[in-house]
């Protein structure tokens, strides 16, 4: 809840309001995941489609912070992927 915020303004400095054709969330390193974050995730995702911008989120190595994803169904809608190499295929 309280990184929820700079997940938004980072999200909207990078692509959100830009001209950017691809943005790569990394999340291998987090190690808690809310409701928050998942709100800014999906905002900036819905923002990016509309203009046609690539959003891949890059999976938690912490499989109980990858679990929320799988739980909230959002791995697909996301575009979840296993590595930052797989990302930027």
């Amino acid at each position: 809840m309280a990184t929820a915020p700079k997940l938004a303004h980072a999200l909207d400095a990078g692509g959100v309001h830009g001209s950017v054709r691809r943005v790569v969330v990394d999340l291998s390193n987090a190690t808690f995941l809310d409701s928050s974050a998942l709100n800014a995730l999906v905002h900036a995702q819905r923002a990016l489609a509309e203009r046609e911008t690539t959003f891949t989120v890059v999976s938690p190595s912490d499989e109980t912070v990858r679990r929320v994803f799988e739980i909230t169904q959002l791995t697909g809608p996301l575009g979840l992927v296993d590595s930052l190499g797989d990302a930027l295929a």
